[in-house]
């Protein structure tokens, strides 16, 4: 919407703003992913890149250089987008389906967000070769499109499995000494007994304690 006000509104509101909104959700993506891995976000860095933003585009020589723009606002969405994927690609000791499409999507956008920077140069040096330039630049549009799509469900499904995974986790575990319950026992026995029928070395430890009167 502010971009579309672009020629009837200042640049400020038009183009500055619209990037700071994007940059900002850019920046809580990033700073969200911990929370799948049990660790506490910093959304306050989100509103440090916004501020950082609006600020250099009040400077002469950066809100004149548009290259110099382009590659700061890249360099932004870029460095977020890998951050969250590798989060996500920490955190993988938590067996999520859902973990590798999403670390692979975000990665794979931030390889193509990149691109937006050549292509901002070619256009800058050979302002003539427009219909190649208008191409590449629809095709990362429609990219970004689907990202947002795409990405919504993903991580909505993300969020759904690890849910399950925490409830079945809890299930098999006791609460108190953090080891396997009788459920999470029997389920490691099943495990066993087809490991020893392909087989392989199967071990079996009982500890007993028994408590003086």
């Amino acid at each position: 919407m502010l971009l579309g006000l672009y020629g009837s509104e200042p640049v400020s509101i038009s183009i500055d703003l619209a990037n700071a909104v994007l940059f900002g959700s850019f920046a809580l993506t990033g700073c969200g992913a911990p929370v799948f891995d049990q660790c506490n976000p910093e959304p306050a860095l989100a509103l440090v890149v916004i501020a950082i933003w609006l600020l250099a585009c009040c400077l002469h020589v950066f809100a004149t250089t548009a290259e110099l723009r382009v590659l700061v606002g890249t360099g932004i969405v870029t460095a977020y987008t890998w951050a969250a994927a590798y989060e996500f690609w920490r955190g993988r000791d938590e067996a999520l389906v859902s973990r590798w499409p999403a670390i692979f999507r975000l990665f794979a956008h931030g390889a193509l967000f990149l691109l937006h920077t050549p292509i901002g140069a070619v256009a800058h040096v050979q302002p003539g070769n427009n219909v190649a330039l208008t191409g590449w630049l629809d095709l990362l549009s429609v990219e970004a499109l689907l990202f947002t799509i795409s990405i919504a469900f993903i991580l909505l499904a993300m969020a759904k499995e690890h849910t399950e995974y925490r409830h079945r986790a809890a299930a098999r575990t006791d609460p108190l000494t953090g080891i396997a319950n009788r459920r999470g026992f029997l389920e490691q026995t099943a495990l066993s007994r087809r490991s020893a029928a392909g087989y392989q070395p199967t071990a079996v430890l009982l500890s007993i304690s028994i408590a003086s009167s």
